[in-house]
């Protein structure tokens, strides 16, 4: 009984200190390691202290987002987040994380090579190369338009193969908070009830979407300051991306 009394002391004392720093915070954490991690596999160093520090590095910022209730955190470093978030991170930075490549275009054509199932993900990657516009070439950003252009039709048109399943854009919001203004709209998502213990597949086309003209997924005027008042962390860090600061020049 004293031991397991001791546990539960040892547990409200991490979870207390989990908690004194913030979400944002661990958020960083996560990615720092992700990236640290990746340099070293790719460097053929795992294992080495790097290697293990990131690892650790991850694992802790994981608990602790738990510990700030975001549930799904757990599932950070397995399939499908570990996929979306390595992606939108490559995005981010302009050159592969997990992928063997210095520049974006590599990360686009895996993308491109999806299955039916992960197409539901790719509003995610088409949001974040709006947001960050990581550098292409005109070709590429040329194919890079076609895509978008044939998803917001797919949707507007009502077909289920690019509905997202909105289950994780919470957190996904908290990692990347320059994306938070368009995961905030509906367009193209499935909006699914709260507290469900995880994602599901699309079956039915999204019937009843409205049609919208897709090419900035951005509020303006008095629904942009609402929105900044109400999502001052995830406003900065719009406002101090490459998208936000080329609209408020």
């Amino acid at each position: 009984m004293k031991a397991t009394e001791g546990q539960a002391i040892e547990a409200a004392s991490r979870r207390t200190t989990l908690l004194d720093i913030s979400e944002d915070k661990w958020a960083r954490q996560f990615l720092d390691g992700i990236r640290s991690r990746w340099d070293q596999e790719w460097k053929g160093e795992s294992g080495n202290d790097e290697h293990q520090e990131a690892e650790i590095q991850i694992a802790e910022a994981m608990e602790a987002l738990v510990a700030h209730e975001y549930y799904l955190a757990g599932d950070l470093d397995q399939d499908p987040l570990r996929s979306i978030v390595s992606r939108i991170l490559s995005i981010k930075l302009g050159t592969g994380v997990t992928y063997k490549c210095t520049d974006i275009w590599p990360v686009i054509n895996a993308i491109h090579c999806d299955g039916l199932r992960s197409k539901k993900w790719h509003t995610l990657y088409l949001i974040a190369l709006r947001v960050y516009q990581p550098v292409m070439s005109e070709d590429h950003q040329a194919k890079v338009s076609r895509w978008r252009t044939d998803v917001v039709a797919s949707i507007n048109d009502g077909e289920a193969t690019y509905i997202r399943d909105d289950f994780y854009d919470r957190l996904l919001g908290l990692l990347f908070p320059e994306m938070q203004l368009a995961l905030d709209m509906s367009f193209g998502t499935i909006q699914q009830p709260k507290g469900r213990k995880g994602p599901v597949a699309v079956q039915e086309p999204g019937k009843g979407l409205p049609k919208v003209d897709h090419r900035d997924a951005f509020l303006s005027g008095k629904a942009l300051e609402e929105w900044k008042r109400a999502n001052p962390v995830a406003a900065e860090a719009w406002m101090q991306s490459p998208a936000g600061a080329r609209i408020n020049r």
